[in-house]
């Protein structure tokens, strides 16, 4: 049988590398030294402490830490998305086993259980449930059961 890249490989290696990376962006915003100079910032930016100042740099300051404030929620959400996606992925995962090494007999019994699987998925994931989404897997499971039924039907007679 000719094989291709599967597609967990092909979508969960950069799915975890996204989440290993966004995992240690996390750590590092929660770290005590980041936290540290968040506190700092806020105190210098609300004016109180010893460092009671007015005007552009405060205000400055205050602009910088509202922005912060929203790239760590968004590196936060996108840490969440990514580790839900992997999540969804990987119940798929025994799906993929026949589709690439199975006989259309084992493709045609995993069929059904993978379709309830699939709308599952779109029903019920706070990420994947876009329909860019659910269309991209479809397409690359639609390819390799394409290739599957190519592989069967071009196979040697022994």
């Amino acid at each position: 049988m000719r094989a291709i890249q599967r597609p967990l490989d092909a979508w969960l290696i950069p799915i975890n590398g996204r989440t290993q990376k966004l995992t240690n962006l996390t750590s590092q915003l929660k770290s005590d030294e980041c936290n540290n100079l968040v506190s700092v910032l806020t105190q210098y930016a609300k004016g109180t402490g010893d460092n009671q100042r007015s005007g552009a740099a405060q205000s400055a300051v205050y602009k910088s830490l509202g922005h912060w404030k929203a790239v760590d929620i968004k590196i936060t959400e996108k840490l969440n998305e990514s580790r839900d996606n992997e999540k969804y992925l990987r119940t798929l995962e025994k799906f993929f086993t026949p589709i690439y090494e199975g006989t259309p007999e084992d493709i045609t019994e995993t069929l059904p259980a993978m379709m309830n699987s699939l709308k599952m998925i779109y029903t019920i994931a706070r990420y994947y449930n876009t329909t860019d989404r659910m269309t991209g897997l479809m397409c690359r499971i639609t390819n390799q059961l394409i290739h599957a039924c190519c592989d069967t039907l071009l196979l040697p007679d022994t």
